[in-house]
C-alpha cells in the first residue's frame, strides 16, 4: 500500500500496455473496456447504446 499514492491515468495506458506484454493480446486491445469499477462501466455502456437499439 505504500506505493499507492495517486489515481491511475484516465486513459489506463499503463494497464493496457502491461496486458499486451503479458498476454500478447494485440488483436484484442481495441476490444478492452477499462473503468474504475462496475458502476462506471455499466454507465459507459448505457450511454454508448443508442435508444431503441
Amino acid at each position: 500500500m505504500s506505493t499507492v499514492h495517486h489515481y491511475p491515468p484516465a486513459d489506463v495506458q499503463p494497464v493496457i500496455s502491461h496486458l499486451n506484454e503479458s498476454l500478447s493480446w494485440k488483436q484484442n486491445l481495441p476490444l478492452l473496456l477499462m473503468g474504475n469499477g462496475a458502476r462506471e462501466l455499466i454507465d459507459l455502456v448505457i450511454h454508448c447504446v443508442q435508444p431503441g437499439g
